[in-house]
């Protein structure tokens, strides 16, 4: 939330939407529900979502009227080329470079 308002309050910065993009994706993948259905954590030796009682299943937005609305959600879409980034970045991490919380991936 405070990521997203930073980055409503100046929408120009890349700087505050690469951070607010980043922090999304690691809320979501953090608590993946698609890791915690796994019978094992993607890397034994981490820890997962599988190991908490903590999942996404749904994030939303609010606003005053149907004009806010369709505002605040073109401006929280997240771009594909940070999403793939992340996505490297989380492979990269399955991969061997040891983390205690492993993010595993996304479908």
């Amino acid at each position: 939330y405070e990521a997203f308002t930073k980055m409503e309050a100046n929408p120009a910065s890349t700087v505050l939407r690469e951070k607010y993009e980043r922090m999304v994706l690691k809320f979501v993948y953090y608590h993946s529900w698609f890791t915690a259905q796994q019978q094992n954590c993607p890397s034994a030796d981490d820890m997962c979502s599988k190991d908490y009682s903590s999942a996404v299943f749904w994030m939303g937005i609010i606003a005053k009227n149907q004009t806010q609305l369709e505002e605040k959600i073109k401006l929280a879409q997240l771009s594909p080329s940070t999403v793939a980034a992340f996505e490297q970045e989380v492979a990269s991490t399955l991969e061997g470079t040891p983390y205690m919380y492993n993010l595993g991936p996304m479908p």
